[in-house]
């Protein structure tokens, strides 16, 4: 019965060691997309897997997370900086598919986890200042220098030109009064 009662004991002691572990462990880090901001920390090659979704037909279709989105297709020669407007039209969706069909994804059109993913590949540090780190983007077929910025709260800054030119941070959830 002794055997028992302590084995028993161990058992229960187990089970309270894995439970408080599992209390004491880090939350998972939550995409970004949830935050309405695209972020990133640690190693920019990854910031921009976990962002929102952008099409022509969802939500985030026109925001200034499509503004950074157009300046990559930029980079890429798929788009003019006259065409960087914060709005995933026809234009921006037929750059995209040239974007997919040039790195092997679905030329589908759509920015999701994959398209995301390949970009952020390309995304290279280029140097820290005071309150940020600039952020540069050097894919193998880049036509044009492209440079962004992570400010000290990992939120990404694009650089637009709506009027007056302006480094604008990069929300999925909101229209940009720059665009």
């Amino acid at each position: 019965m002794r055997l028992l009662h302590r084995r028993a004991l161990v058992a229960g002691a187990s089970v309270v060691a894995l439970l408080a572990a599992g209390l004491m462990a880090p939350a998972p880090a939550h995409a970004s997309a949830a935050q309405g901001v695209i972020s990133g920390s640690g190693a920019v090659t990854d910031d921009f897997a976990d962002e929102a979704t952008l099409s022509r037909t969802g939500p985030f279709r026109n925001s200034t997370a499509v503004a950074l989105w157009q300046t990559v297709l930029t980079a890429e020669g798929f788009l003019e900086q006259s065409d960087i407007d914060c709005q995933f039209g026809p234009a921006t969706e037929a750059a995209t598919k040239s974007f997919q069909r040039r790195y092997g994804l679905s030329a589908d059109g759509i920015v999701g986890p994959n398209t995301w993913a390949k970009a952020d590949n390309y995304l290279v540090n280029d140097g820290q200042t005071p309150g940020f780190l600039r952020v540069g983007y050097n894919s193998p077929n880049q036509v044009q220098v492209l440079g962004f910025r992570r400010l000290g709260n990992g939120y990404y800054e694009t650089f637009l030109d709506g009027g007056g030119l302006v480094w604008a941070v990069a929300y999925n959830t909101q229209a940009s009064p720059y665009c």
